[in-house]
């Protein structure tokens, strides 16, 4: 199943997408950086940056607690807790040449707290170089955000070094749109290549070599009060695996996920400080050739709440 938090963008590491969480949605609204700048010259450039003091990096922390709405008998599955940490870094000189667009280096670690005594300690996810740049049009009065990512992901998380793993290349288009009646519109599609020089990783599973996905999600803030927001997200994914060693080639696999959530911005400044309380639900719909769907499956549904610190 994948649990995600809708209002960060952040994926658990139970999830196929681990290390592309947090770049899903937080960075589509991310503070601004270097590209945040008015773009007059390079010498006016340096001079806001300087007056407005802003930061080439930034920090963020997520802790979330989980909870499946149906209990069972394995009791260390039912209730866990998971803390993310993570700090991003914009190459300066880069912000002073409007054109490029934003490059950023992304590292990030996570733990997962269970009641089992196999619990593992925190975790390093990958090392992501990623470039992005956020574009606007007005279509007849309306206006649409694009901002693309190109992703080159370093092997330094556990699940790389198991899966023989190079780089993960991904390409991430950010789509917004604001609606009526104080809604929000996001649409994100994606592509991956998992570059791995083997096609099996240990335990003789088969590494997946393409994912190619989208989710959508639609965000409503109250009027009278703004730090109150509602919102959906509907997502799906597509993964094909490596040929065997036998020749045995795998139909695509699909899954989806869907969840709903409440959130409240306690804070602004000088730390973005949020709270959320989301229903999640997920699973896969096509393996290995046979098709499989369920709206909700009671056993793949989760409810967990989540403090999300930016600065």
């Amino acid at each position: 199943m994948r649990h995600r938090s809708t209002r960060t963008g952040w994926l658990s590491p139970s999830s196929w997408g681990r290390w592309l969480a947090p770049v899903l949605l937080l960075l589509t609204f991310a503070p601004g950086a270097a590209w945040a700048v008015n773009p007059n010259s390079n010498q006016e450039q340096k001079a806001k940056v300087v007056k407005k003091g802003l930061r080439y990096w930034s920090v963020d922390g997520l802790f979330e607690t989980h909870f499946t709405v149906i209990r069972d008998n394995e009791y260390s599955n039912d209730a866990y807790h998971v803390l993310y940490l993570r700090g991003n870094y914009d190459f300066p000189e880069m912000g002073y040449l409007p054109p490029l667009g934003r490059f950023t280096v992304r590292i990030d670690i996570s733990r997962r707290y269970v009641a089992d005594p196999d619990e593992s300690g925190f975790l390093f996810g990958d090392m992501l170089l990623y470039w992005s740049k956020q574009w606007k049009w007005d279509i007849k009065g309306q206006e649409v955000g694009l901002r693309p990512y190109l992703m080159w992901s370093f092997p330094t998380s556990k699940l790389a070094r198991q899966e023989g793993n190079i780089s993960r290349p991904t390409v991430l288009l950010a789509f917004s749109k604001p609606l009526p009646y104080n809604l929000y519109a996001f649409v994100r599609p994606y592509g991956r290549l998992n570059w791995d020089r083997y096609a099996e990783r240990e335990g003789s599973d088969l590494n997946t070599k393409w994912q190619l996905g989208y989710d959508i999600q639609l965000v409503y803030s109250f009027h009278l009060h703004p730090a109150l927001s509602l919102g959906g997200t509907w997502g799906q994914e597509w993964a094909d695996k490596y040929e065997s060693r036998d020749g045995y080639d795998q139909p695509w696999n699909q899954q989806y996920y869907w969840e709903v959530f409440a959130g409240y911005q306690i804070l602004n400044k000088p730390v973005s400080l949020g709270a959320y309380l989301t229903l999640a639900s997920g699973r896969k719909t096509f393996e290995d050739g046979v098709w499989r769907f369920h709206w909700v499956d009671r056993d793949e549904t989760e409810l967990y709440f989540s403090i999300s610190a930016r600065y």
